[in-house]
């Protein structure tokens, strides 16, 4: 019995464990947030590509856009208005939410579209 009670106290300390995880944002609330507002804009933009008859982008990651949006800082309602489609239910209310941090959701855009290939003129590098 002695001998349980330091195994116990080292695995409670992390005495001798690996480094400790990392956070998986997407199961964060904003992490969430930011990934269904990935999704959206996927869908949303696949329609306008193939109703366009363009080549579609290799978009970017649902990681890596979690990752960015959630190290952006923008709050739960601002999150919600990234979301083409639930931005589309009010977009007075979006319009007037996101009013704030204009800068900061064309930063997110811009990279978006960047990292996805979007944009850039054919042959360009």
């Amino acid at each position: 019995m002695k001998l349980s009670i330091p195994l116990l106290v080292m695995s409670l300390v992390g005495c001798g464990s690996g480094p400790p995880e990392q956070v998986n944002l997407s199961r964060t609330p904003d992490g969430r947030l930011c990934q269904r507002a990935h999704s959206s804009t996927v869908d949303s933009l696949t329609d306008i590509f193939t109703s366009a008859g363009k080549d579609m982008p290799t978009w970017v990651s649902k990681d890596a856009y979690v990752e960015k949006c959630v190290s952006m800082g923008f709050d739960e309602s601002q999150l919600r208005c990234l979301d083409p489609k639930l931005a589309g239910a009010d977009p007075a209310g979006c319009k007037e939410t996101m009013a704030a941090v204009k800068a900061k959701s064309d930063e997110l855009t811009k990279w978006f579209a960047d990292q996805s290939g979007i944009g850039k003129k054919e042959g360009a590098k």
